[in-house]
Order: C-alpha cells, then sequence, then structure tokens
C-alpha cells in the first residue's frame, strides 16, 4: 500500500512544477518535500520527475499517475474539510485565530469573555500566527473567524473593525524626546526605529510604519522579530512603535517612556473577520458578539476624535 500523503505532496510538485511553489504552498521546506518525492519514487521503482538545476518535468509515468491522484487530492481535501467542520460543530467550539500583535485589544477579550458567558456549553479556542497565515487558514476552513489588523484583502470576507489605535512612541530616558509631551511626525527626521522584517505582512507593515519612513525616521529592522524588538532597543537606543499606549491598561515596559504623536497622525485598524458564505448557527451567534462589540468601539471612537 502506498502512502496517501506522499502521492497528495506529490499532486502539489506536479501541478507546480517548481519544489520552491510547491514547498510555500504546503508550509513546508523544501529540502524535506524533495526527500518525500524521493521516497514515493523508491517506493513506486520508478521516476516521476525529471529535475534540472533550472526546471522540473513530469515523466510520463508522473504525468499518468498525476490524473489519477489530482483525484484524490481533490476527495481528501473535501473529506479533510467535512471532518474538521464536524468535529467543530460537535465540540461547540469556535476557533479564533489572532494575530500575536492584538493580544493587548481590550475588545478581543471581551468578545470571547461575552460569547462564552451567552453560550454556556460553548467555547473560544485561541490560535496565534500571523495576518497570512490567519487568512489563509481562515480561508481553507481550518479556523473560523480572526483578529488582524488593516489592510487586507477582503473580497471573500465580511469584517468588522472592533478597534482603532493611533500610534505613539516608547524611547529610551536619555533620548531627547523623552522630555517631551508630545512631537510632531515631522520632528522625527533621523529617529532610528526598530521594526520586523516587512516580509510577513509588506502592506500591513507600510501602513503602520511608513508615515514614520515618509517624515524621515530610519528602520532598523530586528532579525528576531518581535520576540527580540526590546533588547535591541535598548541596546541600541532605538525608539518603538507602539499601537498599545495608552490604549489599554498596560505600562510602558522597563528603560521607556512613552511619548505621544501629535495630530494629524494616521490611526490603525483591527478588524474581525470571517468567510462570506452560510454560517452554522454557533458562528453567526459569535458574530452577533463581535457585531455588538464594534458598534460600541465605533462610538467610543467618534466620541474620542470630537
Amino acid at each position: 500500500m502506498y502512502d496517501l500523503d506522499l502521492l497528495l505532496r506529490f499532486a502539489v510538485v506536479a501541478e507546480e512544477l517548481s519544489f520552491t511553489r510547491a514547498a510555500s504552498r504546503l508550509h513546508v521546506d523544501q529540502p524535506w518535500l524533495s526527500r518525500q518525492i524521493q521516497r514515493l519514487e523508491a517506493q513506486l521503482g520508478f521516476p516521476l520527475l525529471i529535475r534540472s538545476t533550472r526546471t522540473v518535468k513530469l515523466t510520463s509515468e508522473g504525468q499518468a499517475l498525476l490524473a489519477q491522484v489530482a483525484e484524490l487530492a481533490e476527495v481528501a481535501g473535501r473529506t479533510q474539510s467535512t471532518i474538521r467542520d464536524m468535529v467543530r460543530a460537535y465540540n461547540s467550539l469556535i476557533t479564533f485565530g489572532a494575530n500575536p500583535a492584538t493580544y493587548w485589544i481590550p475588545e478581543r477579550k471581551e468578545i470571547i469573555e461575552r460569547f462564552e458567558a451567552k453560550s454556556k456549553n460553548n467555547s473560544v479556542d485561541l490560535i496565534s500566527n500571523y495576518t497570512p497565515r490567519l487568512l489563509s487558514k481562515l480561508r481553507k476552513h481550518l479556523i473560523d473567524v480572526a483578529l488582524i489588523q488593516e489592510p487586507f484583502e477582503a473580497k471573500d470576507l465580511e469584517a468588522l473593525v472592533i478597534h482603532s489605535a493611533q500610534p505613539g512612541l516608547l524611547v529610551p530616558p536619555d533620548d531627547p524626546l523623552a522630555s517631551r509631551a508630545s512631537v510632531k511626525m515631522t520632528e522625527l527626521a533621523g529617529k532610528r526605529i526598530a521594526t520586523a522584517s516587512p516580509k510577513l505582512g509588506p502592506e500591513i507593515y507600510r501602513h503602520k510604519f511608513g508615515p514614520f519612513f515618509d517624515a524621515g525616521a530610519e528602520p532598523v529592522i530586528v532579525p528576531e522579530g518581535d520576540a527580540a524588538m526590546t533588547y535591541y532597543a535598548v541596546a541600541q537606543s532605538l525608539a518603538l512603535v507602539v499601537l498599545s499606549w495608552p490604549n489599554c491598561d498596560l505600562v510602558p515596559p522597563p528603560h521607556f517612556v512613552y511619548v505621544p504623536i501629535e495630530p494629524p497622525v494616521h490611526r490603525v485598524r483591527f478588524a474581525i473577520v470571517r468567510r462570506r458564505e452560510a454560517q452554522r448557527s454557533l458562528m453567526n451567534r459569535f458574530w452577533e458578539v463581535a457585531q455588538d462589540v464594534s458598534e460600541n468601539a465605533s462610538r467610543d471612537s467618534e466620541l474620542l476624535s470630537t
């Protein structure tokens, strides 16, 4: 009996005719995927692919097998989707994907608590991941709903904005800006600001940091990402762009002073999103809670701006 998973992985490689694209689509490492296909070829006893440094082509055997495996992959995908839906419905569970940068948003906590209080026998499973992966999981029916930062492609999604935040700065105490009550964006020319790599979400990165760099601030990319941001900022006397202060009960971390930015300054919005399709009743109840929170947040935002 041949390994079903190996056959399904072969189908992706055969469709893409590229180990790089296939590995990206499967969210696996390219060398590992190459070994998986070699393992399948060893089981079969004949080659499926002709590899060169630049191209991947199907052998005649690979072409014949692809037609059958493509049907198998379609059936397997439908079966997996059905099983996931049945399990979620059986467990009365909402799978809620959230960007790790949204942990501080008070409306996120409010939605979960109000839903679980309203639906005593139901619960929310919170899954953390970055926006592109959350959107991929949402469209593949791997999660029910997601909380992500705008902007994002929403043609096939419903969205509810639940929080709007104005960026501010955290600076070391010896920074000249630390003694200021506020600072204008135009005064940030030359200011070195720690950032993560923009590769995970270029549009989101541009929306959050772009106005700072347009004003002349200098990005310093931290290769280890958010987890190491504070360390590098302290070690190299860098500023941090933050959305959570003073929008929540958190306090600035040690070695930093919060400095507001004077209007006009852009705002960053966070939205709850779900697939634009017929939903099970449990998801609709969750969405009703999110709508109520969204409307309250919108009214609060309008009051703050007047």
